[in-house]
Formats: C-alpha cells, structure tokens, sequence
C-alpha cells in the first residue's frame, strides 16, 4: 500500500516521473503520482509570489513603497507562445504585448506574471482569426491602437490594418484594400508603425514597404498609400524613405529608419514652404555608417533623442550604433555601448523620462541578447550582467520594472 504523502521522505523521486518528491510538493503535485507534472505558468507564479514575499519579509528593509518590488531579472511565461513579442506597451495601467505569427494581443494586470488575451482573434488559427501586432500606442483621448494585420477566418470578410480598443469594445480603423472605392482602405500589406499627432492626425508606415497612410479625421478616412512624405518631394522629387520607429511630441511627428546601405536616418517635421503636418524632413545621423535607425526614443519630449541600430557595412562582428541629439538632430554624439553588442533594436522611457531600457543582440548568436539600463534620462547606461536570450525586440518601462521580449522570450526587471 502506498505510504500516506506526509509520511514519504521528500528526497527522492517515489513516481519516477523525474521530479524529486520536493519539487512536486512545491508545484502542488502528488509525489506518488505519475502524472504529476509542473505547471510551467503556476510555477511561474510560485516562484515570483515567493520573491515578493521575500523582498517584503527581508529584515533590512524599510516602509518605503520600494519595498515589494522583485529586483532579480526573471524570465515570464511566454504572451506569444514562441512568436516575436514586437510591441510591449502599458495602457490603462495594464502590460500589453503584441506578437507576430499570428499570436494574437495579450494583456497582464500583475506586472507580466499572468497574461489573457487582450483581443480575441489569434492563437489556434484553425478556431480563431488571425492576428499579427507590430505597434501599440496609446491615443490622446486614452484608446488604445493597434497597429498590424488580421486575417479573418472567412476570406470575403475585412481584413482590419489598424484597430482600436475603447470604452471595452474594438472598432476598426483601417483595412486593407482599395483606396479610391473605399477611404477607410489601403493597399498596404499591413500596419508596421502608428503615431498620432499632436493636431489629432493619425500616421501610419508600413512594416515592409515605404509606403504611409494618413487620417485627419480620428481614423474615418485614409489618405491613399504613399511614399513620397519626405520634404524633397515637395519640389518634385521621388524619393522614399522607409521608416522603422515612430514617435510624436508636442512638435510633431519623429522618426527613423531609411535603409541598410545607406547612413542612418532621423526625420523631424518638416518647416518647407506647402508643407503639412505628415512631411517629414530627413536628416543624416552618421555617413560614416551604413545601416538603419532601428530604434528611437525621448525622454523629454523631443529635447534630447536617441537611436540605435547595426552599422551593416561593418561586417560579421558587433557593429552596434547608439546616437543622442540634443538639438532636434542637427548633430549627433555617439554613444559607448559594450564591445558585444551588435544590435539595437528598441529604446523605451519611462512617463518621467528618468528611467530607460535599450535592448537587441549581441555578436556571436551565441552571446545571446542584451538589456542596458538607465535611471539618468539617457546619460548614463549600464548593462544588465544576466543572461538573456537571443532576438530581443521589443523594450517597455512600467514603474519600477523594465521588460524585453523576444522571439518565444519575455523578461522582467527593476531599475
């Protein structure tokens, strides 16, 4: 007869499911059953419920708010279930993240220890429809965008570029199609970035072309694709320029990007004569490099920019670049990153501006990613020592905590 559990010595494996006695009874499982097996979130959850209560036990600690915040660099349960984690973004005091092949929107109400879906389409795409997200933003009058493509289930229904999420409804913004039979349609095979301007006008840029849309409308009507926004056009000119990031502060528009042959390319509004809200004026950030502006951030509005990305003419070694402009990027400073680091792919501030997070990948692949943080508005960096997995994407700060997701990966830290 099997002994009792409370009576079995917790230093062996009784099931010989390759758990120890102890593990199974700190996930909850029956040692002496053979189907007892870990729960990877519950786990997750445990493990994390543990440090907190940890930081909030620790005798050295005071009665500051700080105190309960877990410090250590943890590894989340997967949003995406293997997909790249392109967009995090807090809203309404929750985390959300959008992932790529067709896994769908996902939002936590507990700093990223559990997750729920956060739209209803992606995931299982035998049952559910489609859904790629590459930005999330939030509106002026406190909606949420979400920016990429749905592919629905029945072919002949709308195929949703652009949606938002307000009063706990979503309503569609932009799909895809044709332009002249319907204005709330593009030709564009999805929505890679979203800006709203500070006059109420929404920009959007394709995630693989040079082509943009715009509305002034909130998102009823869209202007036809385009993609001779740049101030040069203005004079005849055609000349396009692809943008990878964009941002708005009270001045307009911003943006990087343009192409990976070419230097790096930051874009402020443009101030030519019969110029509009969405012209964009390119400015040179370093000829010396090659490569695109794959990350840009502001801690203070516009006062002071940063961009990141990879020198490609540099060849199979780490080639990051990490720039910071002081004056709306007339001139640039190059910033010292770790010998390793080859890529930056996201920056992102916190409300205040104080703390900041850049995040991408080191050289070799086998180095893995990479997390630097800031708490002096950009003026200092350091580089967190944990591992961390390789194709990082995407950057948040949410209070105390910085994130960094990736392909199948989501960490958390504090500052």
């Amino acid at each position: 007869d099997a002994l009792p559990i409370s009576s079995l010595p917790l230093d062996d494996d009784d099931d010989n499911d390759g758990y120890s006695d102890e593990e199974e009874t700190s996930w909850g499982s029956d040692p002496l059953s053979s189907d007892s097996t870990p729960d990877p979130q519950s786990n997750i959850v445990m493990i994390i419920t543990a440090l907190e209560a940890s930081a909030s036990d620790d005798d050295t600690s005071n009665d500051d708010e700080d105190d309960n915040i877990v410090r250590e660099t943890i590894e989340l349960n997967d949003p995406c279930n293997g997909a790249t984690a392109y967009s995090i973004h807090t809203h309404d005091e929750e985390l959300w993240v959008g992932c790529g092949l067709r896994e769908g929107l996902h939002k936590s109400s507990d700093n990223g220890v559990t997750f729920s879906d956060g739209h209803p389409s992606g995931g299982n795409t035998s049952t559910s429809d489609a859904l790629y997200v590459f930005d999330l933003k939030t509106s002026a009058s406190g909606d949420l965008l979400v920016c990429g493509h749905l592919y629905p289930q029945e072919s002949s229904e709308p195929q949703p570029l652009v949606m938002q999420y307000a009063n706990s409804a979503w309503e569609t913004l932009l799909i895809y199609g044709n332009n002249s039979a319907d204005s709330s349609a593009v030709y564009m095979s999805n929505c890679g970035q979203i800006e709203e301007h500070p006059n109420g006008g929404l920009f959007v840029m394709s995630q693989t072309s040079a082509d943009m849309t715009y509305s002034t409308d909130g998102g009823t009507n869209w202007s036809k694709e385009d993609r001779y926004f740049e101030e040069i056009n203005l004079s005849g000119g055609t000349k396009a320029y692809q943008l990878q990031r964009l941002a708005s502060t009270s001045d307009g528009i911003f943006a990087s990007g343009y192409n990976i042959a070419q230097p790096p390319t930051f874009f402020a509004p443009s101030t030519a004569d019969g110029a509009s809200w969405f012209n964009l004026k390119a400015n040179t950030i370093d000829t010396e490099v090659e490569g695109e502006g794959w990350a840009m951030a502001t801690p203070d509005d516009g006062s002071t920019w940063y961009v990141g990305g990879r020198n490609q003419g540099a060849g199979a070694f780490a080639s990051a670049f990490f720039y910071r402009s002081s004056n709306n990027g007339a001139t640039w400073t190059s910033i010292s990153v770790p010998e390793d680091v080859d890529i930056i792919r996201d920056i992102a501030f916190s409300s205040d501006g104080q703390y900041g997070i850049a995040v991408g990948d080191k050289y070799p692949q086998a180095a893995g990613g990479f997390v630097l943080i800031t708490s002096d508005s950009g003026a200092t960096w350091a580089a967190i020592e944990d591992q961390l997995p390789y194709d990082l994407w995407s950057a948040e700060v949410k209070g105390p905590y910085w994130f960094a997701g990736g392909n199948g990966s989501l960490h958390r830290g504090a500052f």
